[in-house]
């Protein structure tokens, strides 16, 4: 395990009540070749920010799920993303969204 990965993590599990760490940690496990492990740190960032502006965090899911062979499970979370992305005018993130649908 990397240094900046086990930095992040123990920044995210220090401080568990705070959104930032856990997105870092989702993105950093789902790009060390960890989607499962990811799952709950994006889980957790998500929950953290009921409402808010959290279609990244989808995406990484979905990219996760998707890494994991949890073809619907993926659909889901692209969908999710994809509607945050657009209640939150982020239309760039939206495209691309929906271009990792297509593959998924």
């Amino acid at each position: 395990m990397s240094s900046r990965l086990e930095t992040v993590l123990s920044l995210a599990d220090e401080n568990p009540d705070e959104p930032m760490p856990q997105i870092m940690a989702g993105n950093e496990l789902l790009n060390a070749g960890e989607p499962a492990r990811a799952l709950a740190y994006l889980d957790r960032y998500v929950a953290l920010l009921p409402g808010g502006d959290v279609g990244a965090a989808y995406r990484m899911k979905g990219r996760a799920h998707h890494l994991l062979g949890e073809s619907e499970a993926a659909q889901l979370a692209f969908g999710s993303g994809l509607a945050s992305a657009l209640a939150h005018g982020h239309g760039d993130l939206a495209q691309a969204i929906r271009e990792e649908m297509q593959g998924a």
